[in-house]
């Protein structure tokens, strides 16, 4: 009976250690989440060239707190962002690393702060990027390290 009961408290103990980490997984992006949303960017931008871009600024390249951004490799303007478009990423440290490490064919990683979408602070946070260069771009996508 002894035994019962404790596989039971046992049991009912991993299924709400498994629905709280479900639940953490599905609010923000993975590693492995990022590194797909920029595998189907570069297809599209492959594809169709610079008519991709608004697509990939549009929510179809967007999920929960993963997005894709591009920049222009000629002058560094963000053309692809769901806040700092038109922003030059060469004015902030990870976007002078990007622009003179980005090359076509193969992705890169990048560490550096920005703010969460959609979080409740405006304190920036831990994110890894992955990056590339396609034709006269530099996009990539990234997650941020977990709260």
């Amino acid at each position: 009976m002894f035994r019962k009961l404790v596989f039971a408290a046992a049991s009912a103990s991993a299924l709400v250690l498994a629905t709280m980490v479900l639940a953490e997984t599905a609010q923000y992006g993975t590693a492995q989440e990022a590194r797909a949303l920029l595998d189907r960017a570069i297809a599209l931008l492959k594809a169709e060239g610079r008519a991709a871009i608004p697509q990939l600024d549009s929510d179809s390249f967007r999920d929960r707190d993963l997005y894709v951004f591009c920049s222009n490799v000629s002058d560094s303007v963000s053309v692809v962002h769901p806040t700092a478009k038109g922003v030059k990423i060469l004015d902030y440290d990870f976007g002078k690393e990007v622009l003179a490490n980005a090359t076509e064919g193969e992705v890169k990683e990048v560490t550096y702060e920005w703010r969460r979408p959609g979080a409740d602070s405006d304190a920036p946070v831990k994110k890894t990027a992955y990056y590339t260069k396609v034709g006269d771009l530099i996009c990539g996508s990234g997650y941020y390290v977990k709260p």
